[in-house]
């Protein structure tokens, strides 16, 4: 289980450099009400130093050598409360809320 009695070691981000990057990752999701606004919270500074990762990889030559980038995110990156509900039919970690927020 996660711990919830401590502070999270990740620090948010700036407020105003979140709410631009909320922005990009929300943007146009009002069309489309089956998808889940991505919340704010710490978690952002780890999504927004995975694009820029990615970002990095794509404009090396890697891909050019036919070189693949692979990137798991977990879910406990999410805090459980941010997550849409959902049942758990299992109790080895089958949990697909996490993915709704992709």
């Amino acid at each position: 289980p996660i711990r919830t009695d401590r502070e999270t070691f990740l620090p948010p981000l700036p407020s105003d450099k979140a709410a631009e990057y909320l922005n990009e990752l929300n943007a146009g999701l009002e069309s489309k009400p089956h998808l889940t606004k991505v919340p704010d919270g710490n978690h952002l500074r780890v999504m927004l130093w995975l694009r820029d990762a990615i970002d990095a990889f794509r404009q090396s030559s890697l891909p050019s050598m036919g070189k693949e980038l692979h990137v798991n995110v977990h879910e406990s990156l999410f805090p459980s409360e941010v997550l849409p509900k959902q049942e758990i039919k299992s109790d080895y970690g089958l949990n697909q809320a996490p993915m709704q927020l992709f």
